[in-house]
Protein backbone atom coordinates (compact mmCIF):
# COMPACT_ATOMS: atom_id res chain seq x y z
CA UNK A 1 0.00 0.00 0.00
CA UNK A 2 0.89 3.36 -0.56
CA UNK A 3 1.41 4.80 2.43
CA UNK A 4 2.38 3.38 5.83
CA UNK A 5 0.39 1.55 8.42
CA UNK A 6 -0.93 2.83 11.34
CA UNK A 7 -2.25 1.80 14.76
CA UNK A 8 -5.36 3.25 16.38
CA UNK A 9 -4.26 5.40 19.32
CA UNK A 10 -7.03 4.95 21.97
CA UNK A 11 -6.58 8.43 23.03
CA UNK A 12 -10.04 9.36 23.64
CA UNK A 13 -10.70 12.02 21.24
CA UNK A 14 -14.08 11.79 19.54
CA UNK A 15 -13.51 10.88 15.73
CA UNK A 16 -15.57 12.33 13.33
CA UNK A 17 -14.27 11.85 9.53
CA UNK A 18 -17.17 12.48 7.29
CA UNK A 19 -15.81 9.82 4.83
CA UNK A 20 -16.38 7.11 7.85
CA UNK A 21 -18.88 5.23 6.10
CA UNK A 22 -22.14 6.34 7.63
CA UNK A 23 -23.08 3.34 9.91
CA UNK A 24 -19.47 3.55 11.44
CA UNK A 25 -19.47 7.09 11.78
CA UNK A 26 -18.56 8.57 15.74
CA UNK A 27 -20.10 11.87 15.11
CA UNK A 28 -18.43 15.01 17.61
CA UNK A 29 -20.56 17.56 18.39
CA UNK A 30 -19.11 20.74 17.22
CA UNK A 31 -17.96 21.44 21.03
CA UNK A 32 -15.57 18.65 20.64
CA UNK A 33 -14.09 20.04 17.06
CA UNK A 34 -10.88 20.36 18.68
CA UNK A 35 -10.55 16.70 19.18
CA UNK A 36 -8.77 16.53 15.55
CA UNK A 37 -5.82 17.91 16.87
CA UNK A 38 -5.29 15.41 19.68
CA UNK A 39 -3.54 12.66 17.54
CA UNK A 40 -1.83 14.89 14.56
CA UNK A 41 0.46 13.88 11.89
CA UNK A 42 2.20 15.57 9.56
CA UNK A 43 3.54 15.75 6.47
CA UNK A 44 4.70 17.77 3.31
CA UNK A 45 2.51 16.32 0.17
CA UNK A 46 0.66 18.70 -1.32
CA UNK A 47 -2.91 19.95 0.18
CA UNK A 48 -4.86 22.33 -1.32
CA UNK A 49 -3.69 25.41 0.61
CA UNK A 50 0.08 24.31 1.41
CA UNK A 51 3.02 23.48 -0.22
CA UNK A 52 5.69 20.92 1.69
CA UNK A 53 8.19 23.77 1.70
CA UNK A 54 5.53 26.52 2.78
CA UNK A 55 5.87 28.89 6.21
CA UNK A 56 2.77 27.52 7.33
CA UNK A 57 2.30 27.26 11.16
CA UNK A 58 3.65 23.56 11.31
CA UNK A 59 7.05 24.09 9.13
CA UNK A 60 7.78 27.13 11.70
CA UNK A 61 7.03 24.49 14.84
CA UNK A 62 4.49 25.03 17.79
CA UNK A 63 1.29 27.34 17.28
CA UNK A 64 0.51 29.43 20.26
CA UNK A 65 -2.53 29.12 21.76
CA UNK A 66 -4.48 32.06 19.50
CA UNK A 67 -3.51 29.58 16.50
CA UNK A 68 -4.65 26.64 17.99
CA UNK A 69 -8.17 28.27 18.72
CA UNK A 70 -8.70 29.67 15.31
CA UNK A 71 -7.75 26.02 14.13
CA UNK A 72 -10.54 24.19 16.34
CA UNK A 73 -12.84 27.12 15.39
CA UNK A 74 -12.55 26.66 11.92
CA UNK A 75 -12.68 22.43 12.13
CA UNK A 76 -16.04 23.18 14.37
CA UNK A 77 -17.26 25.09 11.65
CA UNK A 78 -16.78 22.90 8.45
CA UNK A 79 -17.81 20.08 10.77
CA UNK A 80 -21.27 21.98 11.28
CA UNK A 81 -20.95 22.95 7.65
CA UNK A 82 -20.94 19.32 6.89
CA UNK A 83 -23.60 17.89 9.13
CA UNK A 84 -25.99 20.32 7.35
CA UNK A 85 -24.70 18.86 3.62
CA UNK A 86 -23.50 22.56 3.12
CA UNK A 87 -20.61 21.19 1.49
CA UNK A 88 -19.01 24.65 -0.04
CA UNK A 89 -18.87 25.88 3.20
CA UNK A 90 -17.19 23.17 5.01
CA UNK A 91 -14.41 23.20 2.20
CA UNK A 92 -14.18 26.45 2.66
CA UNK A 93 -13.75 26.45 6.83
CA UNK A 94 -11.61 23.56 6.52
CA UNK A 95 -9.59 24.91 3.96
CA UNK A 96 -9.29 27.97 6.39
CA UNK A 97 -8.10 24.89 9.17
CA UNK A 98 -5.21 23.24 7.11
CA UNK A 99 -4.09 26.87 6.21
CA UNK A 100 -3.29 26.99 10.15
CA UNK A 101 -1.87 23.00 9.86
CA UNK A 102 -1.69 21.75 7.17
CA UNK A 103 0.03 18.41 8.55
CA UNK A 104 -3.49 17.60 10.68
CA UNK A 105 -4.60 14.35 9.11
CA UNK A 106 -7.83 14.34 10.34
CA UNK A 107 -8.63 18.08 9.32
CA UNK A 108 -7.18 17.01 5.72
CA UNK A 109 -9.56 13.96 5.26
CA UNK A 110 -12.23 15.78 6.51
CA UNK A 111 -11.36 18.69 3.69
CA UNK A 112 -11.41 15.51 0.88
CA UNK A 113 -14.39 14.46 2.10
CA UNK A 114 -16.20 18.05 2.04
CA UNK A 115 -14.34 18.61 -1.31
CA UNK A 116 -16.01 15.14 -3.02
CA UNK A 117 -19.29 16.05 -1.58
CA UNK A 118 -19.11 19.59 -3.68
CA UNK A 119 -17.87 18.06 -6.34
CA UNK A 120 -14.05 19.23 -6.89
CA UNK A 121 -12.23 16.22 -7.30
CA UNK A 122 -9.14 17.63 -7.74
CA UNK A 123 -9.11 19.38 -3.93
CA UNK A 124 -10.46 16.37 -3.14
CA UNK A 125 -7.91 13.82 -4.38
CA UNK A 126 -4.76 16.26 -2.76
CA UNK A 127 -6.51 16.48 0.10
CA UNK A 128 -7.16 12.61 0.73
CA UNK A 129 -3.65 11.97 -0.03
CA UNK A 130 -2.43 14.29 2.36
CA UNK A 131 -4.54 12.37 5.03
CA UNK A 132 -3.31 8.66 3.72
CA UNK A 133 0.17 9.68 3.90
CA UNK A 134 0.02 11.38 6.87
CA UNK A 135 -2.44 9.54 9.28
CA UNK A 136 -0.79 7.88 12.28
CA UNK A 137 -3.56 6.06 13.63
CA UNK A 138 -5.43 3.09 11.76
CA UNK A 139 -8.59 4.16 12.23
CA UNK A 140 -7.97 7.52 10.67
CA UNK A 141 -6.00 5.80 7.67
CA UNK A 142 -8.85 3.25 6.95
CA UNK A 143 -11.33 6.21 6.87
CA UNK A 144 -9.00 8.15 4.56
CA UNK A 145 -8.70 5.44 2.36
CA UNK A 146 -12.65 4.98 1.84
CA UNK A 147 -12.66 8.48 0.93
CA UNK A 148 -10.11 7.74 -1.28
CA UNK A 149 -11.69 4.95 -2.58
CA UNK A 150 -15.40 6.87 -3.22
CA UNK A 151 -13.02 9.57 -5.35
CA UNK A 152 -11.83 6.64 -7.34
CA UNK A 153 -15.06 5.46 -8.25
CA UNK A 154 -16.83 9.44 -8.86
CA UNK A 155 -13.44 9.51 -11.11
CA UNK A 156 -14.09 6.46 -13.30
CA UNK A 157 -10.97 4.65 -12.26
CA UNK A 158 -12.80 1.42 -10.60
CA UNK A 159 -8.64 -0.28 -10.27
CA UNK A 160 -7.58 2.68 -8.05
CA UNK A 161 -11.18 2.45 -5.99
CA UNK A 162 -10.62 -1.62 -5.34
CA UNK A 163 -7.19 -0.91 -4.10
CA UNK A 164 -8.43 1.39 -1.90
CA UNK A 165 -11.14 -0.36 -0.10
CA UNK A 166 -8.92 -3.08 -0.08
CA UNK A 167 -6.07 -1.32 1.86
CA UNK A 168 -8.85 0.12 4.07
CA UNK A 169 -10.11 -3.38 5.36
CA UNK A 170 -6.55 -4.79 5.88
CA UNK A 171 -6.72 -2.10 8.43
CA UNK A 172 -9.88 -2.36 10.07
CA UNK A 173 -12.75 -4.48 9.63
CA UNK A 174 -16.04 -2.71 7.80
CA UNK A 175 -19.39 -4.19 6.28
CA UNK A 176 -19.62 -1.12 4.84
CA UNK A 177 -16.44 -1.08 2.75
CA UNK A 178 -16.79 -4.70 1.97
CA UNK A 179 -20.31 -3.60 0.29
CA UNK A 180 -18.38 -0.83 -1.77
CA UNK A 181 -15.93 -3.50 -2.72
CA UNK A 182 -18.59 -5.78 -3.93
CA UNK A 183 -20.39 -3.28 -5.73
CA UNK A 184 -17.52 -3.34 -8.18
CA UNK A 185 -17.37 -6.89 -9.00
CA UNK A 186 -13.99 -6.97 -7.31
CA UNK A 187 -14.12 -10.65 -6.44
CA UNK A 188 -14.06 -11.92 -2.84
CA UNK A 189 -15.45 -9.37 0.28
CA UNK A 190 -13.23 -9.76 3.07
CA UNK A 191 -10.06 -8.35 4.14
CA UNK A 192 -7.33 -8.89 1.97
CA UNK A 193 -3.95 -9.80 3.47
CA UNK A 194 -1.19 -8.40 1.57
CA UNK A 195 -1.45 -5.39 -0.65
CA UNK A 196 0.10 -5.23 -3.90
CA UNK A 197 0.38 -1.18 -3.10
CA UNK A 198 -0.64 -0.40 -7.17
CA UNK A 199 -3.38 -0.35 -9.36
CA UNK A 200 -0.85 -1.66 -11.73
CA UNK A 201 -1.09 -5.86 -12.11
CA UNK A 202 0.24 -7.05 -15.16
CA UNK A 203 2.59 -6.31 -17.52
CA UNK A 204 4.06 -7.68 -20.74
CA UNK A 205 7.99 -6.76 -19.43
CA UNK A 206 8.92 -5.56 -16.31
CA UNK A 207 10.22 -2.43 -18.06
CA UNK A 208 6.61 -1.49 -18.81
CA UNK A 209 5.20 -3.22 -15.29
CA UNK A 210 8.07 0.10 -14.08
CA UNK A 211 6.53 2.59 -16.51
CA UNK A 212 2.49 1.61 -14.87
CA UNK A 213 4.34 2.13 -11.62
CA UNK A 214 5.44 5.28 -12.42
CA UNK A 215 2.85 6.62 -14.29
CA UNK A 216 0.62 6.08 -11.52
CA UNK A 217 2.27 7.98 -9.09
CA UNK A 218 3.07 10.69 -11.53
CA UNK A 219 -0.80 10.63 -11.39
CA UNK A 220 -2.01 10.30 -8.30
CA UNK A 221 0.33 13.01 -6.69
CA UNK A 222 0.28 15.54 -9.38
CA UNK A 223 3.99 15.28 -10.09
CA UNK A 224 5.86 15.61 -13.33
CA UNK A 225 8.11 12.98 -12.28
CA UNK A 226 7.08 10.13 -10.94
CA UNK A 227 10.67 8.56 -9.86
CA UNK A 228 12.58 5.66 -11.16
CA UNK A 229 12.00 2.26 -11.15
CA UNK A 230 14.07 -1.18 -12.27
CA UNK A 231 14.54 -4.54 -10.97
CA UNK A 232 16.76 -4.76 -7.82
CA UNK A 233 20.01 -6.70 -8.23
CA UNK A 234 19.68 -8.49 -4.80
CA UNK A 235 18.39 -10.53 -3.37
CA UNK A 236 17.69 -13.03 -6.29
CA UNK A 237 15.30 -16.08 -6.18
CA UNK A 238 17.06 -18.52 -7.92
CA UNK A 239 14.28 -21.61 -8.60
CA UNK A 240 11.19 -19.53 -8.60
CA UNK A 241 9.45 -16.76 -10.92
CA UNK A 242 9.71 -13.90 -8.93
CA UNK A 243 12.02 -10.68 -8.99
CA UNK A 244 11.78 -7.56 -6.82
CA UNK A 245 11.64 -4.23 -8.10
CA UNK A 246 12.73 -0.74 -6.48
CA UNK A 247 10.84 2.12 -7.05
CA UNK A 248 11.69 5.97 -5.78
CA UNK A 249 10.50 9.48 -6.13
CA UNK A 250 12.85 12.75 -4.95
CA UNK A 251 16.55 12.33 -4.83
CA UNK A 252 16.38 11.43 -0.77
CA UNK A 253 14.00 9.68 -1.63
CA UNK A 254 10.70 10.93 -0.31
CA UNK A 255 9.17 8.14 -0.88
CA UNK A 256 10.44 4.36 -2.02
CA UNK A 257 8.89 1.12 -2.51
CA UNK A 258 9.70 -2.56 -2.97
CA UNK A 259 7.27 -5.04 -5.06
CA UNK A 260 7.76 -8.64 -5.31
CA UNK A 261 6.94 -9.55 -8.98
CA UNK A 262 5.88 -12.94 -10.39
CA UNK A 263 6.90 -14.11 -14.21
CA UNK A 264 3.24 -15.49 -15.33
CA UNK A 265 2.14 -16.42 -18.87
CA UNK A 266 1.67 -13.22 -20.86
CA UNK A 267 4.16 -10.84 -18.58
CA UNK A 268 4.69 -10.37 -14.91
CA UNK A 269 2.27 -9.40 -12.18
CA UNK A 270 2.82 -7.19 -8.89
CA UNK A 271 2.18 -10.03 -5.86
CA UNK A 272 2.94 -8.00 -3.18
CA UNK A 273 4.49 -4.54 -1.34
CA UNK A 274 7.54 -5.57 0.65
CA UNK A 275 8.91 -2.50 1.74
CA UNK A 276 7.30 1.37 1.64
CA UNK A 277 8.65 3.89 3.23
CA UNK A 278 7.73 7.66 3.17
CA UNK A 279 10.31 10.77 4.42
CA UNK A 280 8.54 14.07 3.03
CA UNK A 281 11.44 16.30 4.92
CA UNK A 282 9.20 18.28 6.71
CA UNK A 283 6.44 17.63 9.46
CA UNK A 284 8.30 15.80 11.38
CA UNK A 285 7.68 12.64 9.91
CA UNK A 286 10.54 9.82 9.74
CA UNK A 287 9.64 6.43 7.96
CA UNK A 288 12.42 3.32 7.49
CA UNK A 289 11.62 0.17 5.66
CA UNK A 290 14.20 -2.78 5.00
CA UNK A 291 13.96 -5.97 3.89
CA UNK A 292 15.02 -8.05 6.96
CA UNK A 293 15.35 -11.09 4.36
CA UNK A 294 14.77 -13.88 1.92
CA UNK A 295 13.81 -17.41 2.70
CA UNK A 296 13.02 -19.77 -0.31
CA UNK A 297 11.94 -22.90 1.33
CA UNK A 298 11.25 -26.43 -0.61
CA UNK A 299 8.31 -28.19 0.50
CA UNK A 300 7.60 -31.10 -1.77
CA UNK A 301 7.75 -30.18 -4.94
CA UNK A 302 6.72 -26.36 -4.64
CA UNK A 303 8.68 -23.59 -3.53
CA UNK A 304 7.16 -20.65 -0.79
CA UNK A 305 9.11 -17.59 -1.28
CA UNK A 306 8.85 -15.90 2.37
CA UNK A 307 10.28 -12.08 2.78
CA UNK A 308 10.42 -10.61 6.26
CA UNK A 309 10.41 -6.58 6.05
CA UNK A 310 10.98 -4.15 8.69
CA UNK A 311 8.89 -0.82 9.43
CA UNK A 312 9.11 2.41 11.46
CA UNK A 313 7.34 5.38 11.48
CA UNK A 314 8.63 8.80 13.98
CA UNK A 315 6.18 11.57 13.61
CA UNK A 316 7.00 14.72 16.21
CA UNK A 317 4.23 16.95 15.86
CA UNK A 318 5.20 19.88 18.00
CA UNK A 319 2.04 21.85 16.77
CA UNK A 320 -0.47 19.13 18.66
CA UNK A 321 2.43 18.67 21.71
CA UNK A 322 2.81 14.73 20.73
CA UNK A 323 4.84 12.34 19.54
CA UNK A 324 4.02 8.44 17.61
CA UNK A 325 6.08 6.05 16.91
CA UNK A 326 5.37 2.43 15.61
CA UNK A 327 7.84 -0.22 14.64
CA UNK A 328 6.59 -3.47 12.93
CA UNK A 329 7.56 -7.11 11.93
CA UNK A 330 5.88 -7.95 8.29
CA UNK A 331 6.62 -11.45 6.92
CA UNK A 332 4.83 -12.63 3.69
CA UNK A 333 4.19 -15.65 1.98
CA UNK A 334 4.12 -16.48 -1.41
CA UNK A 335 3.82 -19.38 -3.70
CA UNK A 336 5.80 -19.47 -6.70
CA UNK A 337 4.11 -20.51 -10.23
CA UNK A 338 0.58 -19.74 -8.42
CA UNK A 339 -1.51 -18.28 -11.43
CA UNK A 340 -3.40 -15.78 -9.32
CA UNK A 341 -2.52 -13.91 -6.50
CA UNK A 342 0.47 -15.73 -5.45
CA UNK A 343 1.21 -13.51 -2.57
CA UNK A 344 -1.55 -14.64 -0.24
CA UNK A 345 -0.68 -13.67 3.17
CA UNK A 346 1.25 -10.83 5.02
CA UNK A 347 1.17 -11.02 8.45
CA UNK A 348 2.18 -8.62 11.53
CA UNK A 349 4.33 -11.00 13.42
CA UNK A 350 4.93 -7.70 16.10
CA UNK A 351 3.62 -4.08 16.41
CA UNK A 352 4.93 -1.95 19.05
CA UNK A 353 3.25 1.64 19.44
CA UNK A 354 3.61 4.56 21.68
CA UNK A 355 1.87 8.16 21.58
CA UNK A 356 3.03 10.64 24.27
CA UNK A 357 2.96 14.08 25.04
CA UNK A 358 6.30 16.34 24.01
CA UNK A 359 5.88 18.34 27.35
CA UNK A 360 7.17 21.51 25.16
CA UNK A 361 4.73 24.04 26.00
CA UNK A 362 2.13 23.92 28.63
CA UNK A 363 -0.46 21.99 28.38
CA UNK A 364 -3.06 24.82 29.48
CA UNK A 365 -2.04 26.91 25.67
CA UNK A 366 -4.25 23.98 23.78
CA UNK A 367 -7.89 24.38 22.98
CA UNK A 368 -10.12 21.86 26.05
CA UNK A 369 -10.25 18.68 24.06
CA UNK A 370 -6.83 18.19 23.02
CA UNK A 371 -6.09 19.48 26.55
CA UNK A 372 -8.00 16.11 27.74
CA UNK A 373 -6.62 13.90 25.03
CA UNK A 374 -3.14 15.02 26.04
CA UNK A 375 -3.52 14.13 29.74
CA UNK A 376 -4.39 10.70 28.39
CA UNK A 377 -1.21 9.77 27.53
CA UNK A 378 1.17 7.97 27.27
CA UNK A 379 -0.85 5.24 25.29
CA UNK A 380 1.15 1.80 24.66
CA UNK A 381 0.47 -0.90 22.40
CA UNK A 382 1.95 -4.08 21.42
CA UNK A 383 0.77 -7.06 19.14
CA UNK A 384 2.94 -10.26 18.76
CA UNK A 385 1.22 -13.24 16.29
CA UNK A 386 3.53 -16.29 15.60
CA UNK A 387 3.05 -17.55 11.83
CA UNK A 388 4.01 -21.39 11.26
CA UNK A 389 3.97 -22.83 7.85
CA UNK A 390 3.38 -26.51 7.38
CA UNK A 391 4.02 -29.36 5.27
CA UNK A 392 0.29 -29.06 3.95
CA UNK A 393 1.58 -25.13 2.71
CA UNK A 394 -0.96 -24.36 5.41
CA UNK A 395 0.25 -20.93 7.38
CA UNK A 396 -1.24 -21.15 10.95
CA UNK A 397 -1.03 -17.42 12.62
CA UNK A 398 -1.56 -17.64 16.38
CA UNK A 399 -1.62 -14.53 18.42
CA UNK A 400 0.58 -14.37 21.19
CA UNK A 401 0.58 -11.07 22.81
CA UNK A 402 -2.13 -8.02 22.65
CA UNK A 403 -5.50 -7.75 21.61
CA UNK A 404 -6.72 -9.79 18.12
CA UNK A 405 -8.90 -6.59 17.60
CA UNK A 406 -5.82 -4.44 16.74
CA UNK A 407 -5.21 -7.09 13.74
CA UNK A 408 -6.33 -7.14 10.19
CA UNK A 409 -9.41 -9.15 10.29
CA UNK A 410 -8.81 -12.91 9.58
CA UNK A 411 -5.31 -12.82 10.03
CA UNK A 412 -5.57 -15.23 12.98
CA UNK A 413 -6.04 -18.91 11.90
CA UNK A 414 -5.51 -20.96 9.11
CA UNK A 415 -4.40 -19.53 5.65
CA UNK A 416 -3.73 -22.08 2.68
CA UNK A 417 -0.90 -20.97 0.20
CA UNK A 418 -2.43 -22.63 -2.88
Amino acid sequence: MRAFVRLLVGSGASLALFGCPKPERQSAPASSSAAAAAARADTSAPSPVATPRSTAASDAGALDRAARQRFAGHVARGRKHADASQWADAVRAFEAAVAIDPGDARAQSELGWAAFNAGDLSTARRATQVAVTAASDRVVKAQSLYNAGRIAEASDDPAAAERAYRQSLSLRPSDAVEKRLASLGAGRGGSDLTSTGTTCVKAASIADLCTCIVDEVRASRGRAEGGTCGERAEPRLAGTNFVLLHHAIGPAPEAEWTFAAAKVEGGYLVAAEIEHAENPGAFGITETSKLGGVEVRKIGDKRVVIFKAEHSHHRMNQVGGDDESEARTVQTFCLADRASRPCPLAAPLVTTYLHERLDLQPIDDFPDEVRRTLASLPVRKKTRVEATLGPDLVVDVVLKEGRADDLPRGLLGRHSLR
